[in-house]
């Protein structure tokens, strides 16, 4: 079972693409990190993973749950710490 699938994934902000056809899948029993310089995307990517942020286009499911329509679910089973360790209205 894929624990994080991703596809299609695209994000703008306003008239600025900032992601465009992302896709992956992370199984059980694996992780993964994101790397990359400033401005690559890496914030953005992980908003839309804990429901955040919704995508332009694209799917995202974390363990069959869509972010975007159960934030709540997806943060129940999910942990996450950013560089500036904030808490993101709870």
């Amino acid at each position: 079972m894929d624990v994080i699938a991703v596809k299609g994934l695209d994000f703008s902000y306003g008239n600025t693409r900032i992601l465009r056809n992302i896709n992956f899948t992370i199984p059980e029993g694996r992780f993964a990190v994101l790397l990359g310089p400033n401005g690559a995307g890496k914030t953005t990517t992980v908003k839309l993973l804990t429901g955040m942020l919704a995508p332009s286009e694209g799917e995202i499911r974390i363990l069959g749950l869509n972010p975007a329509e159960a934030p709540k679910k997806v943060h129940a089973v999910s942990g996450v710490v950013t560089e500036h360790a904030q808490m993101y209205n709870n």
